[in-house]
């Protein structure tokens, strides 16, 4: 049979391209040229009003923790996704697998909790990756010291914030492997629920942001987010999911990028299928993206549906229709009965 692929070649590409360990193991990004951009993890990424990054194991957490943290690879992200909005930011860790001097170790959190809050701890740890303040070399000195002078340091960060700000800066602090932090989860779920009530303290700064990176289960316990507006920080959750489409693309990713077959394989994907994927690309540009209401059979009440699954639609318990502001006025449309305005 008349193949662009030789058999051989492509098993050896198979073998040479597909990486044999996972990233995450090391909290390492991979290299650059094996490094694959879900458009799928765009939201997850963005540094607006989401905290929360919740996925499984293998998902991508900690790969994302550790490139997010090197330039080059936020510089990629920002290029191939610009509505991540990664330019112009700049990451540290806040907690990871892997040895920092920028944050405790499992050892020393567990001598940390025995005298203080879990709260505090974090908060010290944000200070010491955010502000530009010569603090004491002990992380115990250095939460005596904050909670010691907490105007100073709500200060210190109102200033930073707006100085970011002025200068068109972001910065981040993240947080991954947080199920390492502790070895019983009594321990682990204070710490958990001292770093979403600290998240929820963040909330109002516009320049300087947190994200964590969290499997599911972790927030499952509801004594997490047992405080006041705990809820506001779990709302901010996204899943990193990986659809068949992108697990695919992935695929593609590596063989094309492989050193020693990668080229070869991108002549003769672009020799063979270049004119139909540009007719695919095509094909997307005009017809996918109007696909048609997937109810559209059941006329009017299942094109309600649809909009009301998609949010533009809300049902009140009256059975009236209220439409989002967002919506109604980013259609044009005015407001003719409907719900009435609070005044």
């Amino acid at each position: 049979m008349n193949t662009p692929f030789p058999l051989d070649s492509s098993r050896e590409l198979f073998l040479n391209a597909l990486p044999e360990g996972q990233a995450q193991a090391d909290e390492q990004a991979p290299e650059l040229r094996r490094f694959y951009v879900p458009s799928t993890h765009t939201r997850a990424l963005n540094p607006n009003n989401i905290m929360l990054v919740s996925g499984i194991r293998g998902s991508g957490k900690s790969v994302w923790w550790a490139a997010l943290q090197d330039e080059r690879y936020r510089q990629l992200v920002a290029d191939l996704l610009p509505r991540s909005e990664l330019s112009n930011i700049h990451c540290r860790a806040g907690f990871g697998q892997t040895q920092s001097n920028h944050y405790p170790s499992k050892r020393i959190l567990k001598v940390l909790l025995e005298k203080y809050d879990a709260q505090d701890i974090w908060y010290t740890i944000i200070a010491f990756n955010t502000l530009p303040l010569n603090m004491p070399n002990r992380w115990a000195e250095r939460i005596d010291w904050v909670t010691s002078e907490p105007e100073r340091i709500e200060r210190a960060f109102i200033d930073a914030d707006k100085q970011l700000q002025e200068q068109g800066l972001k910065k981040r602090i993240l947080f991954d492997a947080l199920d390492r932090a502790a070895d019983d989860w009594g321990s682990l779920r204070r710490l958990l629920k001292g770093l979403l009530q600290v998240f929820l303290a963040f909330r109002s700064f516009r320049a300087i942001r947190l994200k964590a990176f969290v499997r599911p289960d972790m927030l499952e316990d509801a004594e997490v987010s047992a405080f006041p507006d705990g809820s506001k920080v779990l709302s901010s959750k996204v899943m990193l999911d990986w659809p068949k489409t992108e697990l695919f693309n992935l695929l593609w990713h590596h063989l094309g990028n492989e050193a020693s077959g990668g080229q070869v394989f991108r002549q003769v994907c672009e020799q063979h299928f270049g004119q139909v994927l540009k007719s695919l690309l095509q094909a997307n540009d005009e017809a996918v993206v109007r696909l048609p209401p997937s109810r559209l059979e059941q006329g009017y009440e299942g094109i309600k549906q649809d909009l009301i699954e998609l949010g533009i639609f809300r049902l009140m318990r009256d059975e009236r229709i209220n439409m989002p502001d967002v919506y109604r006025i980013g259609y044009g449309l005015g407001r003719k009965g409907g719900v009435k305005p609070i005044r």
